[in-house]
């Protein structure tokens, strides 16, 4: 094997390495967020305000809508006043004063999520793209270097 194909072959390696990284990383994340929806106690939030984010686009585009980060405000099971963060993704954010439902993780109470319905089969699409990818890079550069 060349220098040339060692490189690139060890590029495309690392590329997979870190796209099941990131994966495994994402579904732990989405487990435990549903696991909590489930499980944690959940109380009425508050609305404080918020901040524009850029979107999806390149940010400075007329053309890419903004994402809004939404500060909220709750109670805890433990009585105090904590703060949460979420990203919301629509042409508005969130009104100040709106009530939004949160679950409270009851060993951590400053950890809160925003009770939402999550996508499964919108994760389990990513990863079939992704899949598919990687596969088809694997043959591209298979052609490509020659081995």
């Amino acid at each position: 094997m060349t220098t040339v194909q060692t490189v690139a072959w060890s590029c495309w390696g690392g590329f997979v390495l870190a796209v099941i990284l990131v994966s495994v990383f994402q579904m732990r994340k989405l487990r435990h967020r549903e696991n909590g929806m489930r499980t944690w106690p959940h109380v009425e939030a508050v609305v404080v305000g918020h901040h524009a984010v850029p979107g999806v686009g390149s940010g400075d585009t007329s053309s890419s809508s903004p994402s809004y980060l939404s500060i909220y405000q709750y109670v805890g099971p433990d009585g105090r006043t904590y703060q949460g963060k979420t990203v919301w993704s629509k042409t508005r954010p969130l009104p100040v004063r709106q009530a939004l439902p949160v679950c409270v993780n009851p060993a951590s109470p400053a950890e809160s999520y925003p009770v939402e319905k999550t996508s499964r089969a919108m994760l389990g699409c990513m990863f079939v793209v992704m899949g598919v990818f990687c596969v088809g890079s694997f043959f591209f550069l298979r052609v490509l270097v020659g081995s």
